[in-house]
């Protein structure tokens, strides 16, 4: 049993609100395994499958809770949207002075770890 706050999304595209803003922020990386949004960046993704695999662990969650369409895994579309799903464990907060929509992350979430 492993636990802690690695902050990874196990897989963007089912684990975030908006797979393909997440991975088109922070467009100047030093590395291409480190464009997008921390959390579910390429190289921060495959780490934390390796580390799956090597330590012969699995995600419960996913387990409990698999792909809903396996046949689109290629796809960057999420097939979750609301973010009142109790999958999200990290929602974005709304803007400042009465605005909503202000905030960078409004309506956003993700699944981290």
């Amino acid at each position: 049993f492993y636990c802690g706050a690695l902050n990874v999304t196990p897989e963007p595209r089912l684990d975030t609100s908006h797979p393909a803003w997440m991975r088109a922020q922070f467009q100047k990386p030093e590395s291409p395994e480190n464009s997008g949004q921390p959390g579910c960046t390429p190289g921060e993704v495959s780490r934390f499958k390796q580390l799956l695999e090597e330590a012969d662990l699995l995600d419960v969650y996913r387990q409990h809770h698999p792909d809903p369409d396996p046949a689109n895994s290629s796809s960057m579309d999420s097939p979750f949207l609301d973010l009142t799903d109790p999958l999200f464990t990290w929602r974005g907060t709304p803007g400042k002075d009465g605005n909503p929509a202000a905030g960078r992350y409004y309506k956003k979430g993700m699944r981290i770890d």
